[in-house]
């Protein structure tokens, strides 16, 4: 018995004192209206492997697609692939 309440004192001390803050942050902030996104390459995630978010966006009528790294860590550059007056299909 004084097992368990050792197991359940150090589960709580270790919660409390050794637990993490996170804060959610948007992958895209990019203004109007964002859509079809689709996450590149599509198999299974493997530790290292870079991956890569691609979706279209629209803004005062012309069209964007945009490629952002998102793996292993997250990165600040944007970069276009596409721009068209024309509605585009899925990235």
């Amino acid at each position: 018995m004084k097992w368990k309440i050792f197991l359940l004192n150090f589960v709580l001390f270790n919660s409390l004192f050794f637990s993490q803050e996170f804060t959610k942050t948007p992958l895209i902030d990019i203004p109007e209206d964002n859509k079809n996104y689709e996450i590149f390459p599509n198999e299974a995630f493997y530790f290292g492997e870079e991956k890569f978010i691609c979706w279209e966006n629209h803004i005062d009528s012309v069209y964007n697609i945009y490629l952002k790294r998102i793996s292993p860590t997250v990165s600040d550059s944007i970069f276009t692939i596409y721009t068209s007056l024309n509605e585009s299909c899925n990235p």
